[in-house]
């Protein structure tokens, strides 16, 4: 490959695309382990300016309402349940305490919406963070790397990412725990109750990224 670029004088992306082609054809699909999304509607109790707050992720925080906020503490779980109302119509109703054994790890579960899709592990989404909170947010996959968008490869993943997303009317389940590099939020995505990432590797349009 290097004698060729030499030759016909590719340019930096052509050696890329070139590159990207190669990890594809000479690496088998990886196979990534089975990943389950957390309960939606639940939340960490934080303390945020000597105020109890509930963290609703993404640096969005509710407060909790003063009569319930003698109920908890620092570092407690809390769900709502969205369809229920509290006196003042617009809290939602702290439905239960969770038990102590759900981790903060399973939590940070959302529905979605895409709007669109960047390439072939990036999109925008609109983010239902509940009690009434919807955030607009660019997000990347988390465990697959797709190739360049400028690459022919790159061009397939995007297509293909597209009409994974476009299975149920662009609706996800998305969990977001992490940021990259680059202060964008990586995501696990499920459509349909199925992860997607195993069907990108499996066409051949994505790696595996190391964990």
């Amino acid at each position: 490959m290097t004698q060729q670029a030499e030759d016909q004088s590719w340019t930096r992306d052509q050696v890329r695309e070139e590159i990207d082609r190669w990890q594809l054809r000479t690496q088998s699909p990886a196979k990534l382990p089975e990943i389950t999304p957390g309960p939606l509607y639940t939340y960490p109790i934080i303390r945020l300016k000597d105020r109890l707050k509930i963290d609703l992720g993404f640096g969005i925080y509710h407060d909790l309402p003063e009569k319930e906020a003698k109920k908890f503490k620092e570092g407690d779980v809390v769900r709502i349940d969205p369809s229920l109302r509290g006196s003042d119509k617009r809290q939602p109703v702290i439905a239960r305490r969770p038990k102590a054994d759900e981790a903060i790890s399973d939590l940070y579960t959302y529905q979605a919406t895409v709007t669109q899709v960047v390439d072939g592990d990036t999109f925008h989404a609109l983010i239902d963070l509940g009690f009434e909170t919807t955030l607009a947010q660019r997000v990347r996959l988390r465990r697959i790397d797709a190739p360049e968008i400028l690459t022919a490869d790159g061009k397939e993943a995007k297509t293909y990412l597209e009409k994974i997303l476009s299975r149920d009317h662009g609706r996800i389940l998305l969990q977001s725990r992490d940021l990259d590099q680059h202060g964008r939020p990586i995501a696990d995505v499920w459509v349909q109750g199925k992860s997607i990432d195993q069907e990108l590797l499996d066409k051949g349009l994505a790696v595996r990224i190391s964990e």
